[in-house]
């Protein structure tokens, strides 16, 4: 499949000069168009190539964190309380269940007590490492292409597959969607993320940070455009859910504190990597007190992320 045709629908009809933003990446000089798809309303980059060294060399903000604090990492983003919120949307107490992308085991660290039996992968071996240090033992340090393939002989299936904010990274979606059911039993559900294109303040974000971007992000999603995708690769029952957030700094500066304090702090020359001092991120998340708390009611209606689940009908 050429580059130029839409990766969800496999649209053919989509003039190479027709992009709506062209953006050079400081990571890799790589010159970058961004296309809109009239069929599935999918927004997409052209090229994609995904570059896997790139998050075990903690090029991309937020990384680092998976691979050294260990302990902290279990509520990361502020959303996860996974015992609380994967138990009420998901109605499974047994089974099998794989986590792509599962970088340290976060996830999967907090549904152990829910009695499955866990599997994760991620082919950044460094958080792996990481995963295993916490007592986790399925866990592998591969690319869901390799793990499907590693996989024929075994002929293992799994009740639930979860990939949070992983598909919006993958070169080919539609592979990497017909990868994930080729190892989920029929019926079987899968459950993830994606951040929302149509969230508060993403402009003012993106002005700041290089994290939605490509070598990081080659797909922009949002609800229409993910049930499309999904109906079309053989899954029904398509809904999506919000999970409530955990963190304390979640809850009171939500998204206006990320895409401010993201923004500003690039202005102060952060901007290569989007890292943020802590320092600079605390006195940020002061001054935006009020404005925070107004931003995350706001963000109940335009969320940061999609969450989204699915179960697997032909």
């Amino acid at each position: 499949m050429s580059d130029i045709n839409c990766p969800s629908c496999g649209n053919k009809e989509i003039n190479t000069e027709d992009f709506f933003r062209r953006y050079v990446s400081p990571i890799n000089n790589e010159n970058y168009k961004a296309y809109r798809c009239k069929k599935c309303d999918l927004e997409f980059w052209s090229p994609r190539k995904l570059e896997k060294t790139l998050y075990e060399e903690d090029v991309f903000n937020g990384y680092e964190s998976s691979h050294d604090n260990i302990a902290g990492a279990t509520e990361k983003d502020g959303w996860f309380g996974p015992d609380k919120w994967f138990k009420k949307y998901v109605p499974l107490n047994s089974g099998k269940l794989l986590d792509v992308g599962c970088s340290n085991g976060s996830f999967l660290f907090g549904i152990i007590g829910l009695g499955l039996d866990v599997y994760g992968i991620d082919f950044d071996r460094k958080s792996i490492d990481a995963g295993k240090k916490r007592g986790l033992q399925n866990l592998f340090p591969m690319a869901l292409d390799e793990f499907t393939e590693a996989n024929i002989s075994r002929g293992l299936k799994f009740d639930a597959i979860t990939f949070f904010d992983v598909l919006e990274h993958q070169s080919d979606p539609s592979g990497f969607i017909k990868n994930v059911k080729s190892v989920l039993r029929q019926g079987g559900s899968i459950v993830g993320t994606v951040p929302n294109r149509d969230r508060m303040f993403v402009s003012l974000y993106r002005a700041g940070s290089l994290i939605d971007y490509p070598p990081h992000h080659f797909t922009w999603w949002n609800k229409a455009s993910l049930r499309n995708f999904l109906e079309r690769n053989g899954f029904g029952e398509v809904s999506f859910f919000h999970a409530e957030p955990r963190s304390l700094k979640y809850l009171v500066c939500g998204g206006f504190y990320k895409a401010v304090s993201t923004a500003t702090l690039a202005l102060l020359g952060s901007k290569r990597t989007g890292k943020k001092s802590g320092l600079a991120a605390f006195v940020m998340s002061v001054i935006l007190f009020p404005l925070g708390v107004l931003s995350f009611i706001l963000l109940r209606l335009r969320p940061e992320k999609i969450f989204f689940r699915a179960w697997a009908v032909s």
